[in-house]
């Protein structure tokens, strides 16, 4: 008879679950970032990132250490690793020509029936500052140039009534 309890989480993996928890929780406010600003959005947004990667990348910025899950729930996302990856790594590479890095660990955790299984959390590091200033310092002028163009028409609009 097969003894289908083998997985089911008992006090030790309980217990690890509540150290993983801890040490997850650190991490978070170690890793924790100033919400988005309008400039970096419009970075984000103006670096030719599929737009599941950069409602990945938005999330993560409010949410490090998201688990898998929550990401694709919250972001309407299939499969999380692929749109931070990209077609043969594209996002992967614009993103670390924003000088922005997404990583994955992969954690012990329990799923819904009481099981042990493993999930992957999370983590947006700007890891060459540089580079993020930069990405912000063209996004700013593009945001100036568009709020001029908007103002353009909105002048001409008016005398054309």
């Amino acid at each position: 008879m097969l003894n289908v309890k083998h997985d089911a989480v008992d006090s030790a993996y309980q217990q690890k679950l509540n150290e993983q928890a801890a040490i997850t929780n650190q991490k978070k406010v170690e890793l924790h970032s100033p919400s988005i600003t309008p400039t970096q959005r419009a970075a984000l947004y103006h670096s030719g990132l599929s737009d599941s990667c950069c409602r990945g990348v938005l999330f993560l910025f409010e949410n490090q250490g998201a688990r898998t899950d929550v990401i694709s729930a919250n972001c309407a996302v299939g499969n999380v690793s692929d749109c931070f990856i990209g077609l043969k790594g594209s996002n992967t590479q614009k993103l670390g020509n924003l000088g922005l890095e997404v990583k994955c660990d992969k954690v012990i955790a329990k799923n819904r029936f009481n099981r042990k299984t493993h999930i992957g959390t999370w983590w947006l590091k700007v890891v060459d500052e540089h580079k993020w200033c930069k990405a912000q310092e063209v996004a700013a002028d593009y945001l100036k140039v568009s709020a001029n163009d908007d103002q353009f028409h909105q002048q001409r609009g008016s005398h054309h009534e």
